[in-house]
């Protein structure tokens, strides 16, 4: 077969190349990204790593009124001190690792990773009212994870104390890796749970966010990696959620041993990693809210 005059060998290459794959699709890959722990800080590098917008959404009141603004803490460091929000910077811990990769690759911030079961981390001790868990205050709670574990277990809950003898509000995983939340309804041991959404024990980072109601009448909205996946809805005077009152309470991480935790929820730690941390109360966020947080996040 003889070729028209001028056409190289290389050109037909070309040609043929062409034919068989008319689009050459280039994606971006983490392999561009460096990110390198150390026992007291975190260090990212990358050539394409533009700025993310994720940690400045949270600074912006426009977003989060200064009123509502509970916890941040970005769990970071080779301690848990630097809470963005709570006026006291106490956080205990107990079978945990810090400095671990985070979930935002264009952030120099870490990650905290539970080391087994029994594993947790504890947001300084507040009152009731201090965390805004009041009878018509709505709470959201919003987390990244990561974890393989085919055991599941608590990924956060709210408690009387830190890993102690009672809880409520709790996010947690199942053995098959789907994200459940579970909660009392008032003081009684009746309890009622949503569940939905993919499987997150992938070993890849996911988004996780409950908005709740009030404990008097309220319900709940979880989301996973951005989209709404189940809802609760409670009508009348119904008490949604235990009601701690003056008590002293904290927001755990992981472990929190409790005895009289919602029947369908595990009583150990999900082993895994965790990273930007946040709890507002007040103003919930919206679906479309949540949907903006995690589209800025440089995963």
């Amino acid at each position: 077969m003889s070729r028209p005059r001028g056409v190289s060998i290389v050109a037909l290459v070309l040609l043929v190349l062409a034919v068989a794959a008319p689009r050459l699709i280039v994606s971006t890959s983490t392999a561009m990204f460096s990110d390198t722990q150390t026992a007291a800080s975190n260090v990212v590098t990358a050539s394409t790593c533009t700025s993310t917008t994720y940690t400045s959404w949270f600074t912006n009141t426009a977003n989060i009124p200064s009123s509502s603004r509970d916890v941040y803490n970005r769990l970071s460091g080779s301690t848990l001190s630097n809470d963005v929000w709570m006026s006291s910077n106490t956080w205990a811990t107990s079978g945990v690792t810090l400095n671990q990769p985070g979930a935002l690759y264009c952030d120099s911030s870490a990650a905290l990773a539970l080391s087994s079961a029994a594993g947790h981390a504890d947001t300084a001790a507040a009152t009731q009212a201090t965390l805004g868990i009041a009878s018509a205050a709505s709470t959201t709670v919003l987390f990244w994870v990561s974890t393989t574990s085919t055991s599941g277990g608590i990924m956060t809950a709210l408690g009387n104390t830190g890993a102690g003898s009672s809880n409520d509000r709790v996010v947690w995983l199942d053995t098959s890796g789907y994200v459940h939340f579970s909660a009392r309804s008032g003081g009684s041991s009746t309890s009622w749970s949503i569940t939905g959404g993919p499987r997150i024990n992938d070993g890849g980072w996911h988004l996780v966010a409950v908005a709740m109601g009030g404990y008097t009448g309220g319900g709940a909205t979880l989301f996973v990696d951005g989209a709404s996946v189940a809802a609760q809805t409670v009508s009348g005077t119904t008490y949604a959620y235990r009601n701690f009152s003056t008590t002293s309470i904290r927001w755990t991480i992981g472990d929190q041993n409790g005895v009289t935790t919602p029947s369908a929820a595990p009583l150990v730690g999900l082993v895994g990693t965790y990273d930007e941390f946040v709890v507002i109360d007040t103003t919930n966020l919206t679906g479309a809210q949540v949907a903006t947080i995690y589209a800025d996040a440089d995963l």
